[in-house]
């Protein structure tokens, strides 16, 4: 579980994360969602002991990152622009990392044997990530996607410019701000009826390979319709009214 607490980083003058407090805890995929600059670096840095904070606390299952016995058998971490030697393969520098570490070079080779490649990579990225979820681990996933993670988390953490700005599961961020209704044209409009029920949509139809959808968004149908390898075109429709998609 990581806990965040009371967390403040100033750097200068400024606040690039303000007195922000949340949980993390296991079994859920836990989107922490903000636009660039919003402080979800700096404090996925904190917490990884890659910096330290004014005030305030980021630890793992109770104790900081750097408090850890064996923290790379504990934590799996991925930051923007990782510091990767350029002349080494992916083999060869997981393979030091395992050596620093004391972990088996047959652990590189199970790593290395899930990786998934475009154009397939996003589906076994996500695929990975609610795995993980599933066996009782806890997931940290920093993105300024709204629509994609809609597809991947349970929960959300928002902030914006250092501050907690919502904590709560996808279903009641959908429940209170509501998403208008979308008009869908798909060929294969039974196929993808089925699908966009599976993941919570509401779903009627008045005419042959027309559905309309409430309950997710036009960039969430589409990229589930896309994961699916389904065409379709989609339009919103306002407050429940059909409209056409153009021919």
């Amino acid at each position: 579980m990581i806990d965040i607490t009371g967390l403040t980083k100033k750097f200068g003058r400024t606040n690039a994360v303000d007195d922000l407090s949340f949980t993390v805890r296991p079994g859920h995929v836990t989107d922490f969602l903000g636009p660039t600059g919003a402080g979800k670096s700096t404090t996925t840095r904190v917490l990884l002991g890659l910096s330290r904070p004014t005030a305030g606390t980021a630890t793992i299952d109770g104790r900081r990152y750097v408090d850890l016995a064996d923290p790379l058998r504990r934590v799996g971490a991925l930051l923007e622009a990782p510091p990767i030697h350029k002349g080494r393969t992916a083999d060869r520098h997981l393979l030091s990392v395992a050596q620093t570490h004391g972990l088996a070079r047959s652990r590189v080779d199970e790593v290395l044997g899930l990786v998934g490649l475009d154009p397939d990579g996003v589906l076994w990225l996500r695929t990975l990530l609610r795995d993980l979820a599933a066996e009782g681990r806890t997931v940290l996933v920093s993105s300024h996607l709204m629509s994609e993670m809609a597809l991947t988390a349970q929960h959300l953490v928002i902030i914006g410019r250092g501050r907690l700005l919502a904590d709560t599961s996808v279903d009641d961020l959908i429940a209170r701000v509501g998403v208008d209704q979308v008009l869908v044209r798909a060929r294969e409009a039974a196929a993808l009826r089925d699908l966009l029920v599976r993941h919570g949509a509401t779903v009627t139809s008045d005419e042959p390979g027309a559905l309309l959808v409430g309950g997710l968004g036009v960039e969430t149908i589409s990229g589930l319709a896309g994961e699916h390898r389904l065409v379709l075109r989609t339009r919103r429709s306002g407050n429940g009214s059909s409209s056409r998609s153009p021919p």
